[in-house]
């Protein structure tokens, strides 16, 4: 139970997936997810079929084929690993995937697994699927889907290509942008910020947070350097008040194969001396493997420089009457810039993106 998908903007192939994994409550385990700490604030003990953990979904073969799965992850395991065996022993080409593919999707033992693959054959680059919705759209290409969270995340697709309406810029950046775009979002209704109701990606069993492949330099590539910082804002009496800080951020990026999330969880204390605002700022660090690693989900103490090559701001918007409306903001910096930096002396902001964001908070007043 989780969300995969495949799509492509102007031929750039993409390949995304969530992080999280469920299973039967265990009372002797505990689990912590980046986006909302404790699961057990949401699934009370006794609640039967729960969120147990995080790992990744996407696995590289090699530097032309990646796979990603949903589903039962003992199955998702025995298909890599017997993938991995095949490819090292000779390479596999579009056709003898589908191939392969076709046979584990008749095969009992692999019931319960999803697989959406996307390799290099030639000068071409090929999509297919096992379990997973599929359908053409003139803005994404061929679309690959499957997961409990194929619905949200089809409804988010729709959303961004619509605000999005053509892409301009090259087709690498087109597909990143409209991808980190979409996961931001989801993560943001994981935090319950578009409605206090709440964990709708995590009642349907997906989420905890997101990865990105696709090819860069003719090679498959997942997405690091990644920021995504989330702000609180109101209108009243026609103004626009942004918080001082944001709530939380997250920085992606890996260190050879594992990936890393640090999270930021900013709280306003009171205002000191000179008006001067106080904050506490909660850390933390989670680590995501394999699961052809013996992966394990933990918490340590650790913090990397805040700079990133994506950064991302969305801010929930609510207004007079009370509708909220989520906006985001994404920046593209090659050089790594960072646009929030923490310090010892506090927490310092671009000046020009907070104009900017403001300017476009104000649009939709």
């Amino acid at each position: 139970m989780t969300v995969i998908a495949s799509f492509a903007i102007n031929g750039c192939p993409v390949m995304v997936g969530d992080l999280l994994i469920s299973g039967e409550e265990d009372s002797t385990r505990t689990c912590h997810l980046p986006t909302v700490g404790e699961v057990k604030n949401i699934f009370p003990e006794g609640s039967g079929f729960v969120p147990v953990g995080v790992a990744q979904k996407i696995f590289i073969v090699d530097d032309n084929f990646a796979i990603a799965w949903a589903g039962s992850v003992i199955q998702a395991k025995t298909a890599i690993v017997t993938i991995v065996d095949m490819n090292n022993a000779v390479k596999f080409t579009a056709d003898s995937l589908w191939e392969f593919l076709q046979a584990i999707e008749l095969d009992p033992d692999y019931r319960d697994l999803s697989l959406i693959c996307m390799i290099g054959d030639g000068n071409k680059i090929h999509r297919c699927s096992i379990r997973a919705k599929y359908f053409r759209s003139d803005e994404l290409g061929e679309v690959f889907v499957a997961g409990t969270g194929s619905e949200a995340t089809l409804n988010y697709l729709k959303q961004v290509v619509k605000q999005k309406n053509n892409f301009d810029e090259d087709p690498l950046t087109s597909a990143i942008s409209l991808s980190v775009n979409i996961f931001g979002l989801l993560i943001s209704d994981e935090m319950a910020m578009p409605n206090e109701s709440g964990m709708h990606s995590l009642q349907n069993y997906f989420g905890g947070g997101y990865e990105i492949a696709t090819y860069i330099d003719h090679k498959v590539t997942k997405v690091a350097d990644i920021i995504h910082s989330y702000w609180m804002a109101k209108v009243e009496d026609g103004i626009v008040n942004l918080e001082i800080f944001p709530f939380r951020m997250y920085k992606y990026y890996y260190i050879e194969s594992t990936l890393y999330i640090f999270c930021a969880t900013f709280v306003l204390k009171n205002f000191g001396e000179d008006d001067m605002p106080e904050v506490d700022i909660k850390k933390e660090m989670h680590v995501v493997q394999s699961i052809v690693s013996n992966y394990v989900t933990r918490v340590i103490d650790a913090e990397p420089q805040l700079t990133a090559k994506w950064n991302v701001i969305y801010v929930q918007l609510t207004k007079r009457d009370g509708s909220v409306q989520v906006l985001s903001r994404l920046d593209y910096r090659p050089d790594g810039e960072s646009l929030i930096k923490i310090n010892k002396e506090g927490i310092e902001f671009d000046k020009n993106m907070l104009d900017d964001l403001m300017k476009r908070l104000y649009q939709h007043v």
